[in-house]
Protein backbone atom coordinates (compact mmCIF):
# COMPACT_ATOMS: atom_id res chain seq x y z
CA UNK A 1 0.00 0.00 0.00
CA UNK A 2 1.55 3.27 -1.06
CA UNK A 3 2.13 6.32 1.12
CA UNK A 4 1.15 9.67 -0.43
CA UNK A 5 4.09 11.84 -1.38
CA UNK A 6 4.35 14.94 0.77
CA UNK A 7 6.40 18.00 -0.14
CA UNK A 8 9.89 17.60 1.30
CA UNK A 9 11.45 20.51 3.22
CA UNK A 10 15.15 19.90 3.95
CA UNK A 11 17.03 21.69 6.74
CA UNK A 12 20.73 22.24 5.94
CA UNK A 13 23.63 24.26 7.27
CA UNK A 14 26.90 24.08 9.16
CA UNK A 15 27.16 22.11 12.42
CA UNK A 16 25.87 23.76 15.59
CA UNK A 17 23.78 26.50 13.96
CA UNK A 18 20.57 25.06 15.50
CA UNK A 19 19.20 22.80 12.74
CA UNK A 20 17.97 20.10 15.14
CA UNK A 21 16.58 22.71 17.54
CA UNK A 22 14.62 24.17 14.62
CA UNK A 23 13.48 20.69 13.58
CA UNK A 24 12.22 19.97 17.12
CA UNK A 25 10.46 23.33 17.28
CA UNK A 26 8.67 22.84 13.94
CA UNK A 27 7.57 19.24 14.63
CA UNK A 28 6.52 20.07 18.18
CA UNK A 29 8.70 17.77 20.27
CA UNK A 30 12.20 16.58 21.10
CA UNK A 31 12.57 14.28 18.11
CA UNK A 32 16.25 15.04 17.40
CA UNK A 33 19.18 15.03 19.81
CA UNK A 34 20.43 18.52 20.63
CA UNK A 35 23.75 19.37 22.25
CA UNK A 36 26.31 22.17 22.04
CA UNK A 37 28.86 19.71 20.66
CA UNK A 38 28.78 19.71 16.83
CA UNK A 39 28.12 16.50 14.91
CA UNK A 40 25.07 15.26 16.84
CA UNK A 41 22.97 14.65 13.72
CA UNK A 42 24.29 12.23 11.10
CA UNK A 43 21.32 10.36 9.62
CA UNK A 44 18.31 11.90 7.91
CA UNK A 45 15.42 12.35 10.35
CA UNK A 46 11.96 13.18 8.97
CA UNK A 47 8.61 14.08 10.54
CA UNK A 48 5.27 15.24 9.21
CA UNK A 49 4.30 18.86 9.98
CA UNK A 50 0.84 20.46 9.50
CA UNK A 51 0.42 24.24 9.29
CA UNK A 52 -2.68 26.12 8.11
CA UNK A 53 -4.24 22.86 6.87
CA UNK A 54 -1.19 22.06 4.73
CA UNK A 55 1.12 19.17 5.49
CA UNK A 56 4.71 18.56 4.52
CA UNK A 57 7.64 16.32 5.41
CA UNK A 58 10.40 18.09 7.34
CA UNK A 59 13.87 16.54 7.11
CA UNK A 60 16.75 17.22 9.49
CA UNK A 61 20.28 16.60 8.18
CA UNK A 62 23.81 16.40 9.49
CA UNK A 63 25.99 19.49 9.66
CA UNK A 64 27.77 20.21 6.38
CA UNK A 65 31.54 20.58 6.80
CA UNK A 66 33.49 21.14 3.54
CA UNK A 67 36.23 18.69 4.49
CA UNK A 68 37.36 15.29 3.21
CA UNK A 69 36.65 12.57 5.78
CA UNK A 70 35.03 9.10 5.34
CA UNK A 71 32.05 9.77 7.63
CA UNK A 72 31.66 13.40 6.48
CA UNK A 73 31.66 12.23 2.85
CA UNK A 74 28.84 9.79 3.58
CA UNK A 75 26.86 12.50 5.40
CA UNK A 76 27.28 14.75 2.34
CA UNK A 77 26.09 12.00 -0.01
CA UNK A 78 22.95 11.42 2.07
CA UNK A 79 22.18 15.14 2.05
CA UNK A 80 22.87 15.51 -1.68
CA UNK A 81 20.54 12.65 -2.50
CA UNK A 82 17.75 14.30 -0.54
CA UNK A 83 18.39 17.79 -1.98
CA UNK A 84 17.90 16.44 -5.51
CA UNK A 85 14.24 15.66 -4.72
CA UNK A 86 13.61 18.49 -2.22
CA UNK A 87 10.78 20.99 -2.73
CA UNK A 88 12.32 23.63 -0.46
CA UNK A 89 15.65 24.15 1.34
CA UNK A 90 15.90 25.81 4.75
CA UNK A 91 19.48 27.10 4.94
CA UNK A 92 20.13 27.74 8.64
CA UNK A 93 22.80 30.22 9.78
CA UNK A 94 23.88 31.62 13.16
CA UNK A 95 22.85 35.26 13.71
CA UNK A 96 25.32 35.75 16.54
CA UNK A 97 28.26 34.30 14.61
CA UNK A 98 27.55 36.18 11.40
CA UNK A 99 28.42 35.14 7.86
CA UNK A 100 31.50 32.91 7.43
CA UNK A 101 33.44 31.57 4.42
CA UNK A 102 31.63 28.25 4.88
CA UNK A 103 28.24 29.95 4.41
CA UNK A 104 29.48 31.62 1.24
CA UNK A 105 30.67 28.26 -0.08
CA UNK A 106 27.44 26.49 0.90
CA UNK A 107 25.20 29.20 -0.59
CA UNK A 108 26.80 28.66 -4.00
CA UNK A 109 26.70 24.91 -3.58
CA UNK A 110 22.98 24.75 -2.64
CA UNK A 111 22.04 26.90 -5.64
CA UNK A 112 23.16 24.05 -7.93
CA UNK A 113 20.08 22.02 -6.93
CA UNK A 114 17.71 24.52 -8.58
CA UNK A 115 15.43 24.46 -5.53
CA UNK A 116 13.82 27.39 -3.66
CA UNK A 117 15.89 28.41 -0.63
CA UNK A 118 14.86 30.27 2.52
CA UNK A 119 17.73 31.61 4.60
CA UNK A 120 16.82 30.97 8.26
CA UNK A 121 18.80 33.31 10.53
CA UNK A 122 18.68 31.48 13.87
CA UNK A 123 19.67 32.41 17.46
CA UNK A 124 18.24 35.89 17.02
CA UNK A 125 16.83 36.21 20.54
CA UNK A 126 19.04 39.15 21.59
CA UNK A 127 19.19 41.96 18.97
CA UNK A 128 22.22 43.57 20.60
CA UNK A 129 24.25 40.46 19.71
CA UNK A 130 23.27 40.07 16.06
CA UNK A 131 21.82 43.29 14.64
CA UNK A 132 25.03 44.25 12.86
CA UNK A 133 25.29 40.82 11.19
CA UNK A 134 21.89 40.84 9.48
CA UNK A 135 22.99 43.08 6.61
CA UNK A 136 25.92 40.74 5.93
CA UNK A 137 23.55 37.80 5.34
CA UNK A 138 21.69 39.75 2.65
CA UNK A 139 24.80 39.40 0.47
CA UNK A 140 24.01 35.68 0.09
CA UNK A 141 21.02 36.67 -2.07
CA UNK A 142 18.23 34.65 -0.41
CA UNK A 143 14.90 35.62 1.08
CA UNK A 144 15.45 35.38 4.84
CA UNK A 145 13.47 34.88 8.04
CA UNK A 146 14.92 35.80 11.44
CA UNK A 147 14.06 33.37 14.25
CA UNK A 148 15.05 31.87 17.57
CA UNK A 149 14.41 28.12 17.54
CA UNK A 150 15.06 27.86 21.28
CA UNK A 151 12.55 30.59 22.20
CA UNK A 152 10.04 30.12 19.35
CA UNK A 153 10.50 33.63 17.96
CA UNK A 154 9.55 34.02 14.29
CA UNK A 155 8.51 30.37 13.89
CA UNK A 156 4.99 31.27 12.72
CA UNK A 157 6.42 33.60 10.06
CA UNK A 158 8.80 30.87 8.90
CA UNK A 159 5.95 28.35 8.64
CA UNK A 160 3.87 30.84 6.63
CA UNK A 161 6.81 31.18 4.23
CA UNK A 162 7.22 27.40 3.98
CA UNK A 163 3.60 26.65 3.05
CA UNK A 164 3.66 29.23 0.25
CA UNK A 165 6.31 27.09 -1.48
CA UNK A 166 4.82 23.62 -1.06
CA UNK A 167 2.46 21.68 -3.28
CA UNK A 168 -1.21 21.07 -2.59
CA UNK A 169 -1.78 19.60 0.81
CA UNK A 170 -2.31 15.88 1.23
CA UNK A 171 -3.59 15.57 4.75
CA UNK A 172 -3.62 11.78 4.96
CA UNK A 173 -0.16 10.26 4.44
CA UNK A 174 -1.54 6.77 5.00
CA UNK A 175 -4.46 5.11 3.29
CA UNK A 176 -7.68 5.28 5.26
CA UNK A 177 -7.91 1.48 5.04
CA UNK A 178 -4.72 1.07 7.06
CA UNK A 179 -4.84 0.11 10.69
CA UNK A 180 -3.00 2.05 13.36
CA UNK A 181 0.79 2.29 13.18
CA UNK A 182 3.26 0.13 15.07
CA UNK A 183 6.85 0.73 16.06
CA UNK A 184 9.80 -1.65 15.85
CA UNK A 185 13.03 -0.64 17.56
CA UNK A 186 16.32 -2.04 16.28
CA UNK A 187 19.03 -2.35 18.91
CA UNK A 188 22.42 -4.00 19.21
CA UNK A 189 26.11 -3.39 19.83
CA UNK A 190 27.94 -0.77 17.78
CA UNK A 191 28.71 -2.02 14.27
CA UNK A 192 26.37 -5.01 14.44
CA UNK A 193 24.74 -3.91 11.18
CA UNK A 194 21.63 -2.08 12.42
CA UNK A 195 21.79 0.80 9.94
CA UNK A 196 22.66 -1.57 7.08
CA UNK A 197 19.55 -3.55 7.96
CA UNK A 198 17.41 -0.39 7.89
CA UNK A 199 18.76 0.52 4.45
CA UNK A 200 18.16 -3.01 3.15
CA UNK A 201 14.56 -3.04 4.41
CA UNK A 202 13.91 0.37 2.87
CA UNK A 203 15.81 -0.38 -0.35
CA UNK A 204 17.35 3.03 0.17
CA UNK A 205 20.43 4.64 1.73
CA UNK A 206 18.71 6.46 4.59
CA UNK A 207 20.95 5.59 7.56
CA UNK A 208 24.66 6.33 7.64
CA UNK A 209 26.78 3.16 7.46
CA UNK A 210 30.49 3.01 8.26
CA UNK A 211 32.85 0.40 9.70
CA UNK A 212 33.70 2.79 12.55
CA UNK A 213 31.45 1.97 15.56
CA UNK A 214 29.23 4.71 16.96
CA UNK A 215 28.19 6.13 13.59
CA UNK A 216 24.52 6.46 14.58
CA UNK A 217 23.66 9.03 17.27
CA UNK A 218 19.95 9.73 16.90
CA UNK A 219 17.08 7.25 17.06
CA UNK A 220 15.66 7.61 13.54
CA UNK A 221 12.18 6.33 12.59
CA UNK A 222 11.29 5.20 9.07
CA UNK A 223 7.78 4.13 7.89
CA UNK A 224 7.26 0.82 6.06
CA UNK A 225 3.92 -0.64 4.97
CA UNK A 226 3.24 -4.30 5.79
CA UNK A 227 -0.05 -6.21 6.24
CA UNK A 228 -2.17 -3.03 6.17
CA UNK A 229 -0.08 -1.58 8.97
CA UNK A 230 2.45 1.22 8.94
CA UNK A 231 5.47 -0.05 10.83
CA UNK A 232 7.80 2.67 12.04
CA UNK A 233 11.28 1.21 12.36
CA UNK A 234 13.57 3.06 14.78
CA UNK A 235 17.30 2.81 14.14
CA UNK A 236 19.18 3.44 17.39
CA UNK A 237 22.71 4.10 18.55
CA UNK A 238 24.86 1.07 19.41
CA UNK A 239 24.50 -0.03 23.03
CA UNK A 240 27.64 -0.04 25.16
CA UNK A 241 28.23 -0.59 28.86
CA UNK A 242 27.36 2.58 30.82
CA UNK A 243 30.72 2.32 32.61
CA UNK A 244 32.51 2.77 29.29
CA UNK A 245 30.54 5.85 28.26
CA UNK A 246 32.57 9.02 28.71
CA UNK A 247 30.98 11.17 26.00
CA UNK A 248 27.87 13.33 26.57
CA UNK A 249 26.57 12.59 23.08
CA UNK A 250 26.81 8.84 23.66
CA UNK A 251 25.04 9.22 27.00
CA UNK A 252 22.18 11.13 25.35
CA UNK A 253 22.01 8.51 22.59
CA UNK A 254 21.80 5.70 25.16
CA UNK A 255 18.93 7.39 27.00
CA UNK A 256 17.08 7.88 23.71
CA UNK A 257 17.60 4.21 22.81
CA UNK A 258 16.18 3.13 26.18
CA UNK A 259 13.13 5.34 25.55
CA UNK A 260 12.62 3.78 22.10
CA UNK A 261 12.72 0.29 23.65
CA UNK A 262 10.10 1.17 26.25
CA UNK A 263 7.73 2.78 23.72
CA UNK A 264 7.82 0.21 20.90
CA UNK A 265 5.62 -2.81 20.17
CA UNK A 266 8.48 -5.19 19.25
CA UNK A 267 12.27 -5.01 19.67
CA UNK A 268 14.57 -6.34 16.94
CA UNK A 269 17.90 -7.27 18.56
CA UNK A 270 20.65 -7.43 15.93
CA UNK A 271 23.61 -9.67 16.88
CA UNK A 272 26.80 -9.81 14.82
CA UNK A 273 26.80 -13.41 13.57
CA UNK A 274 30.38 -13.16 12.29
CA UNK A 275 31.81 -13.15 15.82
CA UNK A 276 31.29 -14.94 19.10
CA UNK A 277 28.96 -13.63 21.80
CA UNK A 278 30.52 -11.07 24.13
CA UNK A 279 29.97 -9.66 27.60
CA UNK A 280 28.18 -6.72 26.02
CA UNK A 281 25.67 -9.10 24.43
CA UNK A 282 24.94 -10.42 27.93
CA UNK A 283 24.48 -6.85 29.17
CA UNK A 284 21.98 -6.15 26.37
CA UNK A 285 20.10 -9.38 27.11
CA UNK A 286 19.72 -8.32 30.75
CA UNK A 287 18.44 -4.92 29.61
CA UNK A 288 15.87 -6.56 27.32
CA UNK A 289 14.73 -8.91 30.09
CA UNK A 290 14.08 -5.96 32.40
CA UNK A 291 12.37 -3.91 29.68
CA UNK A 292 9.65 -6.59 29.26
CA UNK A 293 9.07 -6.02 25.54
CA UNK A 294 8.26 -8.57 22.79
CA UNK A 295 11.46 -9.51 20.97
CA UNK A 296 12.85 -11.04 17.78
CA UNK A 297 16.58 -11.88 17.72
CA UNK A 298 18.31 -11.31 14.37
CA UNK A 299 21.67 -12.99 13.77
CA UNK A 300 23.14 -10.67 11.14
CA UNK A 301 26.10 -11.18 8.77
CA UNK A 302 25.23 -14.87 8.48
CA UNK A 303 26.54 -14.83 4.90
CA UNK A 304 30.13 -14.58 6.18
CA UNK A 305 29.81 -17.14 8.98
CA UNK A 306 31.82 -20.34 8.65
CA UNK A 307 29.85 -22.81 6.53
CA UNK A 308 30.34 -25.63 9.04
CA UNK A 309 28.44 -23.78 11.79
CA UNK A 310 24.86 -25.07 12.02
CA UNK A 311 21.97 -22.76 12.85
CA UNK A 312 20.59 -25.20 15.42
CA UNK A 313 23.94 -25.15 17.19
CA UNK A 314 23.95 -21.34 17.36
CA UNK A 315 20.33 -21.25 18.52
CA UNK A 316 21.20 -23.68 21.32
CA UNK A 317 24.15 -21.51 22.41
CA UNK A 318 22.04 -18.33 22.43
CA UNK A 319 19.17 -19.92 24.39
CA UNK A 320 21.60 -21.28 26.99
CA UNK A 321 23.56 -18.02 27.19
CA UNK A 322 20.43 -15.86 27.50
CA UNK A 323 18.10 -18.05 29.55
CA UNK A 324 15.74 -15.20 30.41
CA UNK A 325 15.12 -14.60 26.69
CA UNK A 326 14.94 -18.20 25.49
CA UNK A 327 11.34 -17.67 24.34
CA UNK A 328 12.35 -15.19 21.61
CA UNK A 329 12.29 -16.37 17.96
CA UNK A 330 15.68 -16.31 16.23
CA UNK A 331 16.23 -15.43 12.55
CA UNK A 332 19.49 -15.78 10.62
CA UNK A 333 19.80 -12.86 8.23
CA UNK A 334 22.19 -10.83 6.13
CA UNK A 335 21.55 -7.14 5.58
CA UNK A 336 24.16 -7.25 2.82
CA UNK A 337 22.67 -10.09 0.75
CA UNK A 338 19.08 -9.63 2.08
CA UNK A 339 19.03 -13.22 3.33
CA UNK A 340 15.72 -13.94 5.13
CA UNK A 341 14.79 -10.26 5.42
CA UNK A 342 11.31 -11.19 4.19
CA UNK A 343 10.80 -13.14 7.45
CA UNK A 344 11.38 -10.19 9.80
CA UNK A 345 7.97 -8.50 9.52
CA UNK A 346 5.93 -11.74 9.70
CA UNK A 347 7.91 -12.79 12.80
CA UNK A 348 7.49 -9.40 14.44
CA UNK A 349 3.77 -9.41 13.67
CA UNK A 350 3.29 -12.93 15.10
CA UNK A 351 5.13 -11.98 18.28
CA UNK A 352 3.11 -8.79 18.66
CA UNK A 353 -0.24 -10.55 18.11
CA UNK A 354 0.72 -13.18 20.70
CA UNK A 355 1.60 -10.44 23.18
CA UNK A 356 -1.98 -9.10 22.92
CA UNK A 357 -3.52 -12.37 24.18
CA UNK A 358 -6.09 -12.06 26.94
CA UNK A 359 -6.62 -15.19 29.04
CA UNK A 360 -10.02 -15.58 30.65
CA UNK A 361 -9.94 -15.66 34.45
CA UNK A 362 -11.62 -19.07 34.50
CA UNK A 363 -9.08 -20.64 32.12
CA UNK A 364 -6.18 -19.01 33.97
CA UNK A 365 -7.30 -20.33 37.35
CA UNK A 366 -8.10 -23.78 35.97
CA UNK A 367 -4.59 -23.95 34.50
CA UNK A 368 -3.09 -22.73 37.79
CA UNK A 369 -4.94 -25.44 39.74
CA UNK A 370 -3.65 -28.12 37.38
CA UNK A 371 -0.11 -26.89 37.99
CA UNK A 372 -0.62 -26.98 41.76
CA UNK A 373 -2.23 -30.46 41.64
CA UNK A 374 0.59 -31.81 39.49
CA UNK A 375 3.32 -30.38 41.73
CA UNK A 376 2.14 -28.92 45.07
CA UNK A 377 4.25 -26.26 46.80
CA UNK A 378 6.63 -27.37 49.57
CA UNK A 379 6.96 -26.23 53.14
CA UNK A 380 9.37 -23.36 53.68
CA UNK A 381 10.40 -22.25 57.15
CA UNK A 382 7.62 -24.33 58.65
CA UNK A 383 4.87 -22.86 56.48
CA UNK A 384 2.91 -24.34 53.58
CA UNK A 385 1.84 -21.53 51.22
CA UNK A 386 -1.75 -21.62 50.00
CA UNK A 387 -2.15 -20.37 46.40
CA UNK A 388 -5.63 -18.87 46.11
CA UNK A 389 -6.39 -17.43 42.66
CA UNK A 390 -4.96 -15.45 39.74
CA UNK A 391 -5.94 -12.82 37.18
CA UNK A 392 -4.31 -11.07 34.22
CA UNK A 393 -3.29 -7.44 34.43
CA UNK A 394 -4.24 -5.00 31.67
CA UNK A 395 -1.69 -4.14 29.00
CA UNK A 396 0.75 -6.23 27.02
CA UNK A 397 2.71 -8.48 27.07
CA UNK A 398 0.68 -10.67 29.48
CA UNK A 399 1.32 -10.18 33.19
CA UNK A 400 -0.39 -12.33 35.82
CA UNK A 401 -1.01 -11.67 39.50
CA UNK A 402 -1.24 -14.76 41.72
CA UNK A 403 -2.52 -14.28 45.26
CA UNK A 404 -1.01 -16.35 48.06
CA UNK A 405 -1.56 -16.32 51.81
CA UNK A 406 2.22 -16.43 52.41
CA UNK A 407 4.08 -15.48 49.20
CA UNK A 408 7.38 -15.29 51.11
CA UNK A 409 7.06 -19.04 51.74
CA UNK A 410 7.14 -19.85 48.01
CA UNK A 411 10.53 -21.05 46.83
CA UNK A 412 12.04 -19.34 43.77
CA UNK A 413 12.23 -22.70 42.01
CA UNK A 414 8.49 -23.17 42.50
CA UNK A 415 7.76 -19.69 41.15
CA UNK A 416 9.75 -20.57 38.02
CA UNK A 417 7.80 -23.82 37.74
CA UNK A 418 4.47 -21.97 37.83
CA UNK A 419 5.65 -19.46 35.20
CA UNK A 420 6.87 -22.23 32.90
CA UNK A 421 3.64 -24.21 33.34
CA UNK A 422 1.47 -21.19 32.50
CA UNK A 423 3.62 -20.29 29.51
CA UNK A 424 3.43 -23.77 27.99
CA UNK A 425 -0.22 -24.48 28.82
CA UNK A 426 -1.52 -21.09 27.65
CA UNK A 427 0.64 -21.20 24.49
CA UNK A 428 2.62 -18.06 25.29
CA UNK A 429 5.82 -19.50 23.94
CA UNK A 430 7.28 -16.60 21.92
CA UNK A 431 6.83 -13.62 24.23
CA UNK A 432 7.89 -12.46 27.68
CA UNK A 433 5.36 -13.02 30.46
CA UNK A 434 5.39 -11.76 34.01
CA UNK A 435 4.11 -13.68 37.03
CA UNK A 436 3.85 -11.72 40.27
CA UNK A 437 2.99 -13.41 43.59
CA UNK A 438 1.09 -11.13 45.97
CA UNK A 439 -0.10 -11.50 49.54
CA UNK A 440 -3.83 -11.93 49.98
Amino acid sequence: MEIDKLSEIVIVGKPNVGKSSLFNRLVGGSKALVDSQPGMTRDLKSEKVIWNNKSFSLIDTGGWIPEDHPILNQIHKLIEKKLITADLILFVVDAFQGITPDEKYLSNYFRKFNCPIILVINKADNPSNWALNISDFSSLGFNSVTISANHGLGIDILLDNIVTHIKSSKTSPISAQSEKSFKLTIIGKPNAGKSSLINALLNDQRSLVHELPGTTHDAIQYPIQYLNKTWYIADTAGLRDRKKIRDRIESLSLNQTLYEIQTCQVVLWVIDGSENLTHQDSTISNLLYKSFRPLVILINKWDIRASNVAQDQVKSIIKKQFLDLNYAPILFISAKTKLNLNQIFPSADRVYQESLKRISTSLLNATLQKAITQTPPHYKKGHLPNILYAHQRSGHPPAFEIFVNRPESLKDSYKRYIEKYLRNSLKLNSIPIQVVFLKK
